[in-house]
Formats: structure tokens, C-alpha cells, sequence
């Protein structure tokens, strides 16, 4: 596997170049840089994400623990965190907890010692005490943890607008008025 030394050599230049050229690309001229791509290309080096973490105190690792990744809503979850991770330039680092408390809490130490940047977490344990020992933010998703930021899903505005489609539904075909008078009841709870 090359190295950022291997690189230096191959194309003629120091190994700081090499690294301005990477952090810092608007300070190196295009033909040094072009020398460093083909370098790189022809020596297939690749980065070490872990030194390059370390160094900048940034992983671009956003953690996602889950009990589970079999069901229908966290695989749609975790489709579409990745799917904004990859927007945003980051890479998603997915856990599963099986619902068992020390797993979970494992996942978070293992996710700490890869130093992301963050974690989404549909947790069932814990209090936000739990969540507070740790150096980067924690999203709780699906579950109000007091003084952690939390995503939750509004299902009763959901049930309403479910049913006022449904209304509508019905006033273009056949209507049924009992399912009609229930679903008015439940569209002036509001």
C-alpha cells in the first residue's frame, strides 16, 4: 500500500507538497498538481481517513445505532440518513443494538473511539445522562430523551391528514356515512 512518502518520490516533490496539495490545493500550481494526481493515480494511494481524522479533529462519520435493521421503517431510516450523509460529504458508520443495553452502549464506545462526528440513535435505554458523557452531538430519533435534541414523528397530524384524504376519497365515489361521521370526529379533535 503506498504512502504520502511514496507519492512525494514518485512525483519529484517533497512529502509537504503532497499534503498541501491535499489540505490546501489552491496554494500548489497546476502542474505540480497534476504531477501529485498521476502519482497518486499510478501508486493507487489512498488517504488514510483515520491520520487524516485525527489530525483534523473530524472524522466526516455520522454514527446510526439501531435495534434493529431488518424492519420496514429502519431500513427506509437508514436509506435515508445515508442517502443525506452522502449529500453532505459524509460517510455513515451503522450500528445494531438487538435492544440490548450493553451492546448499545458498546456501539457508542466504538463509534467514540472511530471519532465520528456525530450520532443518530433510536434508543429505548438510557437517560440523557448516558448520552452527555460523550465529545460529539447525539440525535435521538423516535424517543424524547430530556436534554437531548430529539426527531419525532407527529402521528396524530399524520392520522388527520390521512383521513381528510380519505374524506376526499369518498366525496368523489360512494360515500358511507358511519366511516364518514367517525372520521369528522376525529378531524375536529383538533
Amino acid at each position: 500500500m503506498a504512502t504520502i512518502v511514496d507519492v512525494a518520490e514518485y512525483a519529484g516533490v517533497s512529502v509537504a507538497t503532497v499534503s498541501r496539495m491535499m489540505n490546501s490545493p489552491d496554494v500548489v500550481s497546476e502542474k505540480t498538481k497534476k504531477k501529485i494526481h498521476k502519482a497518486m493515480q499510478e501508486l493507487h494511494y489512498q488517504p488514510n481517513a483515520m491520520a487524516r481524522a485525527l489530525q483534523q479533529k473530524k472524522s466526516n462519520i455520522i454514527g446510526l445505532v439501531l435495534p434493529y435493521i431488518n424492519y420496514a421503517f429502519f431500513s427506509e431510516l437508514t436509506d435515508a440518513v445515508e442517502e443525506s450523509c452522502h449529500e453532505h460529504g459524509y460517510k455513515l458508520m451503522l450500528c445494531k443494538s438487538g435492544e440490548h443495553q450493553e451492546r448499545e452502549q458498546e456501539m457508542f464506545s466504538i463509534l467514540q473511539a472511530n471519532k465520528v462526528d456525530g450520532i443518530l440513535v433510536c434508543s429505548r435505554f438510557g437517560e440523557a445522562d448516558v448520552f452527555k458523557n460523550y465529545e460529539f452531538p447525539v440525535v435521538s430519533i423516535e424517543r424524547e430523551i430530556e436534554g437531548i435534541t430529539s426527531i419525532m414523528a407527529d402521528d396524530y397530524a399524520g392520522g388527520r391528514k390521512a383521513a381528510r384524504e380519505l374524506l376526499t376519497l369518498l366525496q368523489l365515489s360512494e360515500k358511507d356515512f358511519r366511516l364518514s361521521v367517525f372520521l369528522d370526529q376525529l378531524l375536529i379533535r383538533e
